[in-house]
């Protein structure tokens, strides 16, 4: 057998075996059996110990068999042999066990979950039965108060009633007088004495216009009747309605949730090569991978920020939670203060296993905007306002290169001051140029946001939308069992909206739109925003 196919160790025990004298061989085989070496173990052709294994065959072989039936074939010890399988089935034991144990943990967060649904939907129920108590309590105070004033008005009617009945009598009882006199007037025979009594008669009493008087009217309680019916119908239908929207608003924010996580996996399971950047597992992401990840042990939350889409509040949000009960509002913590990197504990300050179970077992999410809006929030922020770390930093190559400034100036002072800055189409043209990259990554308020975030190797339990920010956070609370506990705090930038995205891409050419879009088609994809169109087609 040629000794290159042999390891050190199988080489000494052959040169052992050839060189003990029989009795030895003899001796060792009888004290190897009669202390429990099987004859399974020992070789029925040579009677000698199986104390190698072929590689080939996978059966246990002598050293005498090295030399005949199995002269080309790799044997080693078998004792090597077992020890390496038995560090694999231990290695496999004890990852089967972390699966088994992860699983487990997940059931307990179904039962959990399972129990804290219970609990928000006897809450929902309680707090529903409190409002329409408090409705109803309402409404009975506008009954008391109602009724209440119907009896002032029927209190009202009746007295004016009695006031035009004690006028009426009175001009009755005037009116009797005057018929009498008449009378009495009409049955005089004698013209003279008639004369002489018509000039002594007194004049008419004065009597009021009753034509617009009615005896009864029941118009100011037809009016109160007709104004409560209509308020309990617009009451009825606006209940309605509402209840129809908050129904159908949370069943979409579901429903929503479903199909984002969905499509991530139908991207990254289709097209592994467009979103991996050459890194297929945990193990390929370095530090500087994952420095966007945010984590709070307190409650198990990981939060992937990305710039430009509410990251500052969402940062606020960790720190708060960070801090620990009682919660202050969000808002009243600066914003220059979260970003700060030792406010907040980033994931990479951890051990990698350390990092591999937290990224494991505690609730991710992250949040999303459109891509070209993004790019637009970026350079408004950070090239039309007053920063200059950003002028110097890139507005000034920006210039030098693609603004037709070859001597830009040099503060960010004189570039206010001379109305020199860099256009949104030099913006572009430093995205698109190929070298931007080949000196260092983008800058993160404008590198692709799932080159920062990896959905593809981190599974992350809830991705949001700024278009959809203050329903999604509440989502996002909720299920983090924080939503009585932390307010998100109102998001104020204007949104982009496409009528206003048509102008800031007025600048730039079509071919440039095209390669801008495939720059960041992946985003487009991953996340679920539709293709702009009309800034690509002619």
């Amino acid at each position: 057998m040629p000794t290159t196919l042999l390891d050190g160790q199988t080489k000494n025990a052959l040169w052992f075996w050839r060189f003990r004298s029989i009795n030895d061989r003899k001796n060792f085989l009888f004290l190897q059996i009669f202390t429990g070496f099987s004859q399974e173990r020992v070789c029925k052709k040579h009677r000698a110990p199986l104390e190698l294994v072929c590689y080939q065959d996978l059966t246990c072989v002598c050293l005498s068999c090295i030399k005949s039936t199995h002269q080309d074939h790799k044997c080693v010890p078998l004792k090597k042999r077992l020890n390496k399988k038995k560090a694999q089935v231990d290695k496999e034991l004890a990852e089967v066990q972390q699966e088994i144990n992860y699983r487990k943990k997940l059931v307990d967060k179904v039962d959990k979950s399972g129990t804290f649904n219970e609990e928000n939907t006897r809450e929902d129920i309680t707090d529903t039965l409190k409002i329409f108590a408090h409705m109803v309590q309402v409404v009975k105070m506008n009954e008391a108060t109602l009724v209440t004033a119907l009896a002032l008005l029927q209190r009202k009617v009746e007295n004016r009633n009695e006031s035009v009945k004690e006028k009426l009598e009175d001009e009755l009882s005037e009116l009797k007088e005057r018929k009498s006199e008449l009378e009495q007037l009409s049955q005089i025979g004698d013209d003279l004495r008639l004369l002489q009594s018509l000039n002594s008669l007194c004049e008419p009493p004065d009597t009021n216009d009753w034509s617009d008087v009615s005896a009864y009217s029941d118009s100011a309680v037809a009016t109160v009747r007709s104004a409560v019916n209509k308020t309990l119908m617009e009451l009825h239908i606006a209940m309605t309605v509402k209840m129809k929207e908050l129904v159908t608003k949370a069943e979409r924010t579901h429903q929503q949730q479903e199909l984002r996580q969905q499509l991530l996996r139908e991207m990254c399971n289709g097209d592994k090569e467009a979103f991996s950047e050459g890194k297929y597992s945990l193990d390929d992401l370095s530090d500087e991978d994952l420095k966007n990840l945010i984590v709070d042990d307190n409650h198990g939350i990981i939060y992937c920020y990305i710039p430009k889409v509410a990251c500052t509040n969402w940062k606020r949000v960790m720190f708060v939670l960070k801090q620990g009960e009682p919660y202050v509002d969000p808002m009243s913590i600066s914003g220059d203060l979260v970003h700060m990197a030792n406010e907040l504990t980033q994931l990479n300050s951890f051990p990698r296993t350390e990092i591999k179970v937290k990224l494991k077992h505690y609730s991710k999410f992250m949040f999303v905007r459109d891509p070209f809006v993004r790019l637009i929030s970026a350079y408004r922020d950070k090239f039309l306002r007053y920063n200059e770390y950003y002028y110097e930093n890139f507005g000034r190559t920006i210039l030098r290169l693609y603004g037709n400034s070859p001597d830009p100036p040099q503060t960010l002072e004189e570039a206010f001051a001379s109305n020199i800055r860099p256009s949104f189409y030099n913006f572009i043209q430093y995205l698109l140029d190929p070298l931007t990259e080949k000196q260092e990554p983008f800058e993160p308020h404008w590198r692709q946001m799932y080159r920062m975030c990896h959905p593809c190797l981190i599974q992350y339990d809830f991705v949001g939308h700024q278009e959809t920010l203050q329903d999604d956070a509440e989502l996002l609370l909720g299920n983090l069992k924080l939503k009585d506990e932390i307010n998100f705090p109102p998001s104020y930038e204007n949104m982009t909206s496409p009528y206003s995205m048509s102008d800031w891409f007025g600048t730039v050419p079509l071919e440039d739109r095209r390669k801008l879009y495939k720059l960041y088609e992946q985003d487009f994809r991953m996340f679920g925003y539709s293709t702009p169109t009309t800034l690509l087609d002619d």
